[in-house]
């Protein structure tokens, strides 16, 4: 992915750093979006929670079960 930028962020035991971003396509329920990436010291880079507006997130624990719908 192609480097666009960086991010100051403030993790959870308040320490600060700065964060490298990088550009994306993904396809999204239908449609091709361009979305940051934040890259990290972990194994997965994070995409936030903006992908999940406008759509209804359903978690059964007891099944161990994870829905994402189009909301109504």
């Amino acid at each position: 992915m192609p480097r666009s930028g960086s991010v100051d962020a403030v993790l959870a035991d308040g320490s600060q750093m700065e964060l490298n971003t990088y550009s994306c396509d993904i396809e999204w329920f239908g449609t091709v979006r361009n979305l940051e990436v934040i890259a990290n010291a972990g194994e997965c880079p994070l995409l936030g929670v903006g992908l999940l507006l406008g759509l209804e997130l359903r978690i059964d624990y007891r099944n161990l079960r994870l829905t994402l719908e189009l909301s109504p």
